[in-house]
């Protein structure tokens, strides 16, 4: 079986639910295992190739087959071919999302996939394109441009050190480039060779008097490298041990606590780069507020619309040439009624046990359109955030660019701050409802009515406020960060 993170398109779109995970990664096939197999994958892709070619079929039902065929194949080699073919299949046909979901296929199935591998890759199939109009592969290829970059500089490095064993510059090298790589147990092999107690500390506790966990936290916390960001997240969860081992005082717990929030914080920021959201905006309109996001999911900026959701939806809809076009590109059919929210009619008890709202009775992050498309601490809005937001700003009706909504202000020491909701209407069967009339905002909140959930609407009429809405209509989502919603 494949392994595949959970949630994403490909795996929605295709298959319907979760992939089985493999026990276990396998290695990069060999040249020549490649080359063997390659006479053998050619042969049993040649018929849909050819329909392809001839649009006898679509691309997703090639990509489909070919993934299947990648699933039940034996050779790691042929398994990898079939994931190449179907990656270039949808690379060339515009399929960009699913193309990168098929990379990261590809990554967790191959421990040790070389990064020039995916460059190649991308060069070959969409190297002409605008980064712009796939972001998620151009994340992808900036990775592994960068991997490629560290490889580089460790093998420089090292042949240093194999002619000078005792250059330590390059010896530092060599340690700070297998961080950068996330290979830490390699880093503190280096790192311990130049003397650093954390290292040997790690390795081995016994050969280091008089140091512990906080200790070692702090030197990682604190160490020089040009990107800290790894060292501050590898302190963290030395931090993490310091507190489960007891023995910290007060101030030292709360100075711990502090700076593994912020590693947190960081993880989150370094998702949220390398998700499709890089240009999107963070706007705080009160005191101990959430932060805002400057537009909704799916909009290229904050005066497009974005993306429609059924609630509990992440593949998410847009209203074009009078059909609903999925994200993925996968339907030009979608139709906003029962059918389609798998939510309706489930009482918060049946969310609960299905695993689609979590303990607090808000949707679990994988079905959280917000972090699904968005990553990192992304996420939809509760009630509490939505009510306030009516309590702590002012809300203007306005046209910008031609588009109609809402500014939403802040107050007092926030008076500059502002983002702009859209009154693009809403999905309802196939038909976009009210559009430029009304503009109609998910909470991550279901109701007790086993039909509906909560969301925040804005009227043309100069109304606003929390309703609740049956879950199978399509509304929009705006992104929030931050837990206070004060």
């Amino acid at each position: 079986m494949l392994r595949m993170k959970k949630s994403t398109l490909l795996c929605r779109v295709l298959f319907g639910g979760a992939l089985a995970l493999a026990s276990s990664a396998h290695a990069m096939p060999s040249e020549r295992d490649i080359k063997e197999a390659k006479l053998v994958v050619d042969s049993l892709i040649a018929e849909d190739m050819k329909a392809l070619k001839f649009r006898t079929k679509r691309p997703l039902e090639v990509v489909s087959a070919q993934y299947e065929q990648a699933k039940q194949a034996e050779n790691e080699a042929v398994k990898f071919l079939f994931l190449k073919s179907a990656f270039s299949v949808c690379a060339s046909n515009g399929l960009y999302n699913i193309a990168g979901d098929i990379l990261d296929c590809l990554e967790v199935e191959i421990s040790d996939l070389p990064p020039e591998e995916i460059v190649a890759l991308i060069d070959r199939t969409v190297g002409h394109i605008s980064p712009t109009k796939m972001p998620k592969l151009q994340s992808i290829y900036k990775e592994a441009n960068r991997k490629v970059d560290c490889w580089r500089r460790l093998k420089s490095a090292q042949a240093k050190v194999k002619k000078n064993p005792l250059d330590k510059v390059s010896m530092r090298t060599i340690a700070d480039s297998y961080v950068a790589l996330g290979d830490w147990p390699k880093a503190l092999e280096s790192y311990a060779k130049l003397g650093c107690a954390a290292a040997k500390f790690e390795i081995d506790a016994g050969t280091v008097v008089d140091y512990d966990n906080l200790k070692a936290a702090d030197f990682w916390w604190d160490y020089n490298a040009t990107d800290k960001k790894p060292f501050k997240i590898h302190a963290a969860e030395l931090y993490r041990l310091a507190i489960e081992q007891g023995g910290l005082d007060e101030p030292q717990r709360d100075i711990v606590c502090k700076r593994m929030e912020n590693a947190r914080m960081l993880v989150a920021n370094i998702v949220q780069k390398d998700s499709k959201n890089a240009n999107v905006k963070k706007v705080q309109l009160w005191e101990g507020g959430p932060c805002w996001a400057d537009r909704n999911i799916g909009a290229d900026n904050p005066y497009d619309y974005g993306y429609h959701f059924w609630w509990g939806d992440t593949v998410g809809y847009m209203f074009k040439d009078g059909a609903w076009v999925a994200s993925d590109k996968s339907s030009l059919n979608f139709s906003f009624t029962g059918s389609s929210a798998l939510t309706l009619g489930k009482d918060i008890a049946t969310l609960q046990r299905e695993g689609w709202v979590t303990g607090d009775k808000v949707l679990a992050p994988e079905h959280d359109a917000a972090h699904v498309h968005w990553g990192g601490a992304w996420r939809m809005p509760t009630i509490e955030e939505l009510r306030a937001l009516c309590t702590n700003c002012d809300l203007t009706k306005i046209t910008r660019d031609g588009v109609k909504g809402y500014v939403v202000r802040g107050r007092g020491n926030y008076a500059s701050a502002s983002i702009f909701l859209p009154r693009g209407g809403y999905g309802l069967g196939f038909r976009i409802i009210h559009a430029d009339v009304d503009g109609n905002y998910w909470s991550s909140v279901p109701c007790s009515n086993s039909e509906r959930a909560w969301f925040f609407f804005i009227a043309g009429a100069g109304g606003f406020g929390l309703h609740n809405y049956d879950r199978s209509d399509g509304l929009f989502i705006r992104p929030v960060q931050g837990e206070n919603a004060k």
